[in-house]
């Protein structure tokens, strides 16, 4: 009698896989449409995946364009990646969301967690009397001050600033991959997070005037720092 009552005890209660995983997509699928839906179901998702890959393949990976002057066409051919393709994240394709993300997702390596970013400013004015803010990155108290130590400058986004996230954490991924023998600076927004003087003869405008203040200030950091690569 007792073999028996644990008999039956043992056929009305649920197996352990079934009641830690529950029932699978296929079984409740199974109960709610009959077969021949289930096997349209599944291949439309699969025709809709291909779609996806072939579409990313074809349209998304892309070789990047870039327009040049002819006689930097030496230089220009030296960057294979310029002729390769780039392969985005699939999740990450727009790049106000890999902004969002870089800025926002914590570092992977540990190394950067601990590091603190303060920025040494120097004010540099422009042949027609207006001023930028050139915004040096301190990386945990360290700056290297070796002449040909390489220079990033940074330009950040409309009204972005130093202290944005994105350009403190490239700061931080920058000096830990180069072993701090890199230096990152940011350039300023005319008006934005910088002194306005006097001698300003016009707020900043993201026009032809924006690119030719970032040539003009490579140049000055290229005059001060004869010996370092400018990126």
């Amino acid at each position: 009698q007792e073999k028996l009552g644990g008999a039956l005890r043992a056929m009305s209660s649920p197996p352990v896989k079934h009641l830690l995983l529950g029932p699978s997509v296929g079984a409740v699928l199974a109960v709610v449409l009959p077969q021949y839906a289930i096997e349209a179901l599944w291949a439309y998702v699969l025709a809709a995946l291909c779609a996806c890959l072939i579409h990313y393949r074809m349209v998304v990976a892309e070789i990047p364009q870039l327009f040049y002057d002819s006689s930097l066409h030496a230089v220009v051919s030296q960057c294979e990646a310029l002729s390769t393709r780039l392969w985005h994240t699939p999740w990450a394709l727009n790049a106000h969301v890999q902004a969002v993300l870089f800025a926002f997702h914590r570092e992977t390596d540990s190394r950067c967690r601990r590091l603190s970013v303060i920025h040494r400013r120097e004010l540099v004015k422009m042949s027609d009397g207006g001023q930028v803010a050139l915004d040096w990155a301190v990386v945990d108290d360290t700056c290297t001050q070796r002449p040909d130590a390489p220079i990033l400058l940074m330009i950040p986004g409309i009204v972005g600033k130093q202290s944005n996230p994105y350009l403190v954490n490239l700061a931080k991924n920058v000096h830990v991959k180069s072993g701090g023998t890199w230096r990152c600076a940011v350039k300023s927004w005319r008006g934005i997070d910088c002194v306005i003087p006097e001698s300003q003869p016009r707020s900043e405008c993201w026009d032809m005037r924006a690119v030719l203040d970032t040539v003009e200030l490579a140049e000055h950091i290229r005059v001060a720092n004869p010996k370092a690569p400018i990126y």
